[in-house]
């Protein structure tokens, strides 16, 4: 109980949980109880909204964290890029250089084994400079993308994590779908015999070798076929 003022008459010393107001009549107990209620919820309020402060606050600090973090991730990446193109393109024309002054040296050189040599570097080569080049255009996206919304960026990434599974995925069905089935007991445990196992055993037993015509083994029951 607090004695206060009525709000309607100003008589001093009127009791706060008073029904009405000795001189005029006025419901005191009922006007400060509303008060009260309509402080609570201001402090109520009050509290909801610091609280949503402090958690936009947090969510904005652990975003720009996300986005200084992935940033930081793909400009290591684009310079790693940056490096290794230049050398692939070195390494294989001083690869080529050198089989070309090795078979400039040598009295018997093949010059169709240099060709294949040349050929080979220089095509193992493009492919891993070309696919350098567009995966570091990838990544100069991607770091474009992060620098706006790093929201935008995961979920790019993670589409394309997606899609990518979704590309392994049925290129393992249909590698499944393609795999031969062993005529014997019909399981797809099989392996292909390679030339070097058939040229080892060939050379071990001679005709005499299980693996001469034939082309797969199971894995399960040892046919070959």
């Amino acid at each position: 109980m607090e004695l206060v003022k009525c709000p309607e008459c100003g008589k001093e010393n009127v009791s706060d949980t008073a029904e009405a107001c000795p001189d005029c009549g006025y419901a005191v107990k009922i006007h400060y109880q509303r008060l009260r209620e309509e402080e609570a919820k201001q402090a109520r309020l009050k509290m909801e909204t610091e609280k949503k402060l402090a958690e936009a606050q947090q969510k904005k600090e652990t975003e720009t964290q996300r986005q200084k973090e992935a940033i930081e991730a793909l400009e290591i990446r684009i310079k790693g890029y940056t490096r290794t193109i230049p050398i692939v393109a070195i390494l294989t024309i001083v690869f080529c250089v050198l089989t070309v002054i090795s078979w400039n040296l040598s009295e018997d050189g093949d010059l169709g084994l240099i060709i294949v040599f040349c050929g080979f570097a220089t095509f193992f080569g493009g492919v891993t400079w070309t696919s350098s080049i567009s995966a570091q255009n990838r990544a100069r996206e991607d770091l474009k993308l992060a620098k706006q919304s790093v929201d935008s960026y995961e979920k790019k990434v993670e589409e394309r994590k997606i899609k990518e599974a979704e590309i392994a995925k049925r290129q393992q069905e249909l590698q499944d779908a393609q795999h031969p089935k062993c005529p014997n007991c019909g399981s797809k445990n099989t392996k292909r015999i390679t030339f070097t196992n058939r040229a080892v055993s060939t050379a071990t037993l001679g005709i005499a070798s299980s693996t001469i015509g034939k082309q797969y083994k199971c894995n399960r029951c040892k046919h070959m076929w």
